[in-house]
């Protein structure tokens, strides 16, 4: 009786490591077309959830703000940019009683092999990142339009998020 309870026991503990293995092997591949990037260093360093991308051929900082609804780029890095995109539009919107207007450009961004080929962005002067926020030079905000399009999944608890692979 007692190698019946034996043997039971064994075929368990290999039945529970197989279904933790097969549900291993399952996340694996619903991620394999999915690129996993860490915010944690600025998350942790300030409170922001900031990421680098490659734009015009250089990584820089972006702030992932899920209530932006638009892109923008800091107009002081737009000035520097020799080969400038041509303008798009002009986009109005409101900040507070003023009125704004900002010049509309397309870029192309990349993050390893994943390329977001001509997003629009809105040139302004973004003022709360005019010098180095926290030792970051952040240079734009990633907004919700963009994370609509390409499907981004934030995961805080993790502090990454996953980006699909085109």
């Amino acid at each position: 009786m007692g190698g019946y309870i034996g043997v039971a026991i064994v075929l368990l503990i290999l039945g529970a490591g197989l279904v933790f293995l097969i549900n291993d092997i399952i996340i694996r591949v619903r991620n394999s077309n999915k690129y996993k990037v860490c915010f944690k260093d600025g998350f942790k360093k300030c409170g922001l959830p900031l990421i680098k991308l490659k734009i015009n051929g250089k990584l820089e900082w972006f702030l992932l703000d899920t209530g932006a609804n638009a892109n923008y780029l800091k107009e002081s890095y737009f000035d520097k940019i020799e080969l400038k995109p041509e303008m798009i539009g002009k986009t109005e919107s409101n900040d507070s009683n003023n009125k704004l207007q900002t010049a509309d450009y397309n870029f192309d961004l990349s993050y390893n092999k994943a390329r977001f080929q001509s997003e629009k962005f809105s040139v302004t002067t973004l003022n709360t990142f005019n010098e180095p926020f926290q030792g970051y030079n952040i240079i734009g905000i990633i907004g919700s339009p963009f994370f609509s399009k390409h499907r981004f999944a934030f995961d805080f608890e993790n502090l990454i998020v996953w980006i699909n692979k085109k």
